[in-house]
């Protein structure tokens, strides 16, 4: 055995550690082999079995779009990749040092995305960062605010749409935030030489019966990740038996916490607050997914303002939805002004733009965060930063540690109806008590989870200086 072998099988069996030996066996170690995608068996048998039942996904993905209006679930673009922005992917490719390509699926994954490569370019200088998206509408926005840089879609997870990606783009680093399961992507990443990274990473334990059908699938995909960078101890433990010893692992926190508030222009603001204007306090729905969660919160509107004047800013998830809603407020009697085409005197204001729901939130006094009641909910912590109690459904999702920890330190309430949703709304607008603490505590929840931007803007870093020592770019 190699010198090179020995120390790192002493390593693994925790018997030589140091800084030093660290050293030698990341700047020793070869580069990965490029086998490419085509030639991994599972990704094959994943994809004939895509094949077979291609009917049934088809009518799936048609069942989806139809129920949710989202053309991300059949857009064609998704299929045949290639750079949003051929000019700006063609200067990153310019830049010397890797190529690194950070993939999230919508709007909360893309304000991580920014503040990441801020981090990143403020300490490693001009570097080659390219963005992929799945959602068409953020792609829209990031190609409006940051014009020079390098886009692309989020393949389907099939290997062809994925091939396409890894050969238009070429990185050298693919970093995944928060989502994981696209095995096409993440798998044939990894077989064609890129390094792969997990931040912001979370892992749920399944019910033992279905834990035991996706075990192999599990292990295949996390065993393809170089580094895994969770939120949680509990969400390590829960993916700890799917890991192998040689890989990189870490818990940094929740990066959601460190996200500073989106800056809007100084017209934009002016005219966000403009348009909201002076009058009755405001309560705030952010998200919205479905119909029936929009009944809801317009049934406990309704119930408030039988008791005190106030007014609605209803944001849904998806703003070509502003038709369907519309005709909602029309049954219920309310006057509605688009933050697209502002009418005056209204009732109920439809925030149908995208990037502005973070920054409208200070305008209100309680709030309630969309799809906890159909979906896997939405980042709660936005509205906690100005001090506002924060209400949601009763499904956990993808948010439950967060959830949790509003509920622990009073700022987060789980509602199971309008009335429940209705009672916290009253005690914000009509209890100064209630209002005051909640305001107190939420700033001293979020100052006291930062500090996971720091820790995962460090691994990333040894990351790409890793790469740049093995000879940077992939071929």
């Amino acid at each position: 055995m190699t010198e090179l072998g020995i120390l790192d099988r002493l390593r693994r069996r925790r018997r030589v550690s140091s800084p030093i030996v660290e050293a030698y066996l990341e700047e020793a170690a070869p580069a990965p082999k490029k086998s490419g995608p085509w030639s991994d068996p599972f990704l094959i048998g994943m994809n004939l079995a895509g094949i077979a039942i291609s009917p049934f996904l088809a009518v799936h993905k048609l069942r989806r779009f139809a129920g949710y209006r989202n053309i991300d679930e059949i857009n064609p673009e998704r299929w045949f990749i290639k750079p949003v922005n051929p000019q700006a992917t063609a200067a990153v490719r310019a830049l010397p040092g890797p190529h690194v390509m950070i993939v999230g699926a919508s709007f909360g994954e893309l304000l991580l995305m920014e503040r990441v490569t801020e981090e990143l370019e403020a300490k490693l200088g001009p570097i080659g960062i390219s963005w992929v998206l799945r959602d068409r509408e953020t792609i829209r926005q990031a190609a409006k605010f940051h014009p020079n840089r390098s886009l692309a879609y989020w393949p389907f997870d099939s290997l062809y749409p994925v091939v396409r990606l890894l050969r238009s783009m070429r990185p050298d680093l693919m970093v995944m935030t928060e989502r994981y399961r696209a095995a096409n992507l993440v798998v044939g990443a990894s077989r064609s030489g890129v390094s792969t990274v997990l931040i912001n990473g979370r892992w749920r334990r399944r019910p033992p019966f279905v834990e035991g059908i996706q075990r192999g699938f599990a292990r295949k995909l996390l065993s393809s990740f170089r580094t895994l960078l969770f939120q949680s101890q509990t969400h390590l433990d829960s993916a700890k038996p799917l890991l192998n010893p040689e890989q990189v692992v870490k818990i940094t926190g929740d990066l959601k916490y460190d996200l500073r508030q989106k800056d809007l222009s100084p017209e934009a603001a002016a005219s966000l607050a403009a348009w909201l204007g002076d009058g009755p306090p405001i309560l705030a729905a952010g998200s919205t997914d479905v119909p029936a969660e929009e009944e809801m919160v317009l049934s406990a509107f309704m119930a408030v303002r039988e008791e005190t004047p106030c007014r609605l800013l209803l944001a849904p998830r998806r703003p070509n939805r502003r038709d369907e809603v519309l005709k909602m407020l029309e049954r219920y009697g309310l006057k509605a002004s688009l933050r697209s085409s502002p009418t005056e005197g209204a009732d109920v204001f439809i925030l149908d733009t995208m990037g502005e729901l973070a920054w409208a939130y200070r305008y209100s006094v309680a709030t309630y965060v969309g799809g906890s009641f159909s979906g896997m909910g939405h980042n709660v912590i936005e509205p906690v930063g100005y001090g506002l109690p924060v209400t949601y459904g009763m499904r956990r999702g993808h948010f439950e540690s967060m959830q949790k920890l509003c509920e622990r330190h009073g700022v987060g309430f789980r509602v199971a109806d309008a009335g429940e949703l209705s009672e916290i709304w009253k005690r914000a607008v009509l209890d100064r008590e209630f209002a005051d603490g909640v305001r107190a505590k939420g700033a001293a929840l979020v100052e006291a989870q930062r500090g996971a931007m720091r820790t995962t803007v460090d691994a990333l870093e040894a990351e790409i200086v890793a790469l740049r020592k093995r000879g940077g770019r992939a071929a």
